[in-house]
């Protein structure tokens, strides 16, 4: 019972972070600021959503590992899946970030980018901030201490509410979607430093080091190198087919670096092997057709 309230005290938290920011631009800025400022929180949320619950699988694995007292394991467990899913989120947000302009352009019209593509930025940052608490927080659970989790989440609800509100009256949206940055950051840094010393056995130096930092710095990197071909992209091929151009080279480009920086050889020749392993039986069946199709339409080409 103790356990399963202390989750349920996280997720009204998380329920009230998700909505009350809404409730108060509504309230505050009125109906139009509230659907400028929802379009792009929704659609980084919900994409980065798709990491968490990917994230989600190591705590069946974290409390297997506690209770039979594999503490080594249970670091190098940790540390690896950080490492990765760090480097996960931050593409994912980074490709956010660079086609979003374009992408929110498309979807909702032009006049709504001036309005909408700071805000995303801003809440980009704030999801960023707050994804590095995933992991944290799971392992923290699978070791038994739920209060920790459930009562930061708390009390990230109740500092964003006053800081929303605060940002909404002086600025607006803008003002709203930066409260959530600062409250994100400040909450996130006080529950990592809390975890890290008490509840989960991995020192907060040996995370930068070896799960943040390469994640983080590759991924801002391969971001960075792609950033020219936004503007490029934005003149030479405006509309749909520069936005698709725009989301393929840039995934593409953080797919690529990250094989080749983060992921470490055994794990690309473990990925190598799988992939291998999955994909032979459904190319092989496909091999010949494909071959006696060429055969006959090369001469043609010709």
């Amino acid at each position: 019972m103790r356990f399963s309230a202390h989750s349920y005290l996280s997720r009204l938290a998380a329920m009230l972070h998700q909505h009350a920011d809404k409730l108060i631009i509504g309230a505050l800025a009125g109906p139009v600021a509230l659907a400028f400022y929802t379009v792009p929180v929704q659609l980084a949320g919900r994409i980065l959503g798709l990491t968490y619950r990917l994230g989600s699988v190591i705590y069946p694995r974290v409390s297997e590992l506690a209770a039979t007292g594999q503490q080594s394991q249970l670091q190098s467990l940790y540390l690896d899946a950080t490492r990765l899913l760090t480097y996960l989120n931050f593409a994912v947000l980074a490709v956010i970030a660079l086609a979003g302009a374009a992408f929110l352009e498309r979807w909702v019209g032009a006049e709504f980018v001036a309005a909408g593509y700071p805000v995303l930025l801003l809440v980009t940052l704030a999801l960023l901030a707050d994804s590095l608490t995933t992991l944290p927080s799971l392992v923290n659970d699978g070791l038994g201490h739920p209060q920790v989790s459930g009562r930061f989440a708390l009390a990230r609800g109740l500092v964003g509410v006053p800081l929303v509100c605060a940002g909404t009256l002086l600025t607006g949206i803008t003002g709203a979607a930066l409260a959530h940055l600062l409250a994100s950051l400040l909450m996130s840094a006080l529950f990592l430093a809390w975890v890290h010393t008490r509840t989960v056995p991995v020192p907060l130096v040996r995370v930068w080091s070896q799960a943040w930092r390469p994640g983080l710095l590759v991924g801002a990197a391969a971001a960075l190198a792609v950033l020219p071909l936004k503007w490029l992209l934005a003149q030479q091929l405006p509309g749909l087919s520069g936005l698709l151009a725009l989301l393929a080279v840039s995934g593409t480009a953080l797919l690529l670096a990250g094989l080749r920086f983060v992921l470490r050889p055994q794990e690309r020749t473990m990925l190598k092997t799988l992939l291998c392993t999955r994909l032979s039986p459904t190319l092989l069946p496909l091999w010949s057709p494909m071959k006696a199709l060429w055969l006959r339409c090369a001469p043609r080409l010709r």
